[in-house]
């Protein structure tokens, strides 16, 4: 129900509730007057009425029958009697055609009419109530003209009571529309602004300059639908990363799977006829294996790191000996084209993080410019420094960079530079989503940019441990 109606309606009521009870008011007094007259017919009508009331009450015919024999006896002395009829035939009291008398013709041309109300012939006055399937006849036979009956002054009442609740019920119309016009208008600007979100227009925004009741309920409104923006947003590109995390998990399966089914063809067709080529079938459907192996794990890896469910247990770690304990790789990573070069990080700084996962996502970036070179040999240059509340680390490579437009996805998942995915050796596209989930845990950060000479630069925020005496982070 609207806030119209229902401010309408309530006004209503306090309005018909007195009206209801003056007209009842109306009524007793109509009766008390009545029954004061000394003429027969206006003392007898309020009687018919109580009797009719009763009966239709109960549906006690011994009780309609009791109310006519005490009406009749009550008025034996005048020229005013009841009968009740049912079905056009006189059925009470019992001498209802003796009471009738010569007029019996009369009474059944009354009927024979289906005449209902009041009727006056032959100096006789016929007033005639329908009480469920009966009717309950009033013979005034002794009727003189100009006579008053209650009748008459029940519908003067009722008209003056009609012409009371027609003004009473327009200006209650035009109080309320006053009243709600504000109201209204207020609730169609929140519904618009509900239809344009609806309808897709996320940067819509209510204006409103008042300072009333609605007011805050804007405010919230707008609050609503940047929130609501927000997370469109986020799902739209959630939705995005999943597609992306499906095509890229069947492409990387598929691949190494179709080798496989390949190479287990060729031993079953006798291709490879003497041993040796045996061997080297079998070498490769081993590599292929340890290929879906490694994926698995890594989006097993990931999907914990996702859901939160992955065990971290940071510790107070000296980021210069993590750094140096990277460099003692360099020998393996030269072998395989890639030169990294360490400067000399600063003394007794310190961080706050997993070292099994921090290795784990220095090893990460290594692999990804390793990857990702266009030439025989590439460098990674490491730089660590202080930066207040974190311990900044750069870790740039002189590889052929990545386009300003996808630095942003460079941590998604299964992205690569290649879209069409051709070149499986620059492996699944997990490594950066995987070291992005470990800093973000560890309450750090992780971003890409173009360095100024090329290539590209890994920047890795970490958080820095408190001072000796604190025991904290900070």
């Amino acid at each position: 129900m609207t806030i119209r109606r229902r401010l309408f309606l309530s006004n209503m009521m306090m309005l018909v509730i007195p009206v209801a009870l003056s007209m009842i008011f109306s009524y007793v007094i109509l009766f008390v007057f009545s029954g004061r007259s000394e003429v027969p017919m206006e003392q007898a009508f309020p009687r018919v009425f109580e009797i009719i009331l009763k009966f239709q009450r109960n549906e006690n015919l011994d009780a309609l029958y009791a109310g006519v024999d005490k009406f009749n006896a009550d008025f034996i002395d005048n020229s005013v009697y009841m009968v009740i009829v049912r079905d056009d035939q006189l059925i009470y009291p019992e001498n209802a055609s003796e009471l009738l008398s010569g007029n019996k013709p009369i009474f059944d041309f009354i009927f024979a009419e289906g005449v209902t109300g009041s009727i006056t012939i032959n100096h006789m006055r016929f007033v005639i109530e329908q009480a469920r399937e009966y009717r309950v006849v009033m013979v005034d036979t002794q009727f003189e003209a100009g006579r008053g009956y209650g009748r008459p002054m029940v519908s003067q009442v009722l008209l003056v009571l009609g012409v009371m609740m027609v003004m009473i019920i327009a200006t209650n119309r035009l109080l309320t529309h006053a009243i709600t016009k504000r109201i209204t208008t207020s609730l169609d600007r929140l519904a618009n602004g509900a239809h344009q979100l609806k309808d897709g227009n996320l940067g819509y925004r209510i204006q409103y300059k008042g300072n009333d009741e609605f007011t805050p309920v804007y405010q919230s409104f707008n609050e609503m639908a940047v929130r609501l923006q927000k997370l469109i947003m986020r799902q739209q590109k959630d939705e995005e990363s999943r597609k992306e995390l499906l095509a890229g998990i069947s492409h990387d399966l598929r691949t190494p799977l179709t080798s496989i089914k390949a190479y287990v063809e060729g031993l079953l067709d006798g291709v490879a006829e003497d041993f040796s080529a045996q061997l080297h079938y079998l070498s490769i459907i081993r590599n292929k294996a340890a290929d879906i192996d490694q994926l698995v794990d890594k989006l097993f890896l990931f999907s914990k790191l996702d859901i939160d469910e992955y065990p971290f247990y940071h510790e107070k770690l000296n980021i210069g000996e993590e750094l140096y304990s990277m460099a003692r790789m360099e020998e393996d990573y030269k072998n395989r084209g890639l030169a990294v070069h360490l400067s000399e990080p600063p003394a007794s700084l310190y961080v706050y993080a997993d070292p099994v996962q921090l290795r784990n996502a220095f090893v990460n970036i290594l692999e990804n410019s390793l990857r990702y070179k266009d030439k025989e040999t590439c460098t990674v240059k490491v730089l660590c420094f202080d930066g207040g509340q974190y311990v900044y680390v750069w870790m740039t490579d002189d590889g052929p960079g990545v386009p300003e437009k996808h630095l942003d996805k460079l941590f998604g998942v299964f992205y690569r530079e290649d879209p069409s995915r051709h070149n499986p050796s620059t492996g699944s596209g997990l490594g950066l989503a995987i070291t992005a989930k470990i800093l973000d845990r560890m309450g750090g950060s992780i971003r890409a940019e173009n360095a100024p000479g090329g290539g590209l630069r890994i920047v890795l925020e970490l958080p820095k441990f408190a001072d000796e005496g604190e025991g904290e982070r900070e």
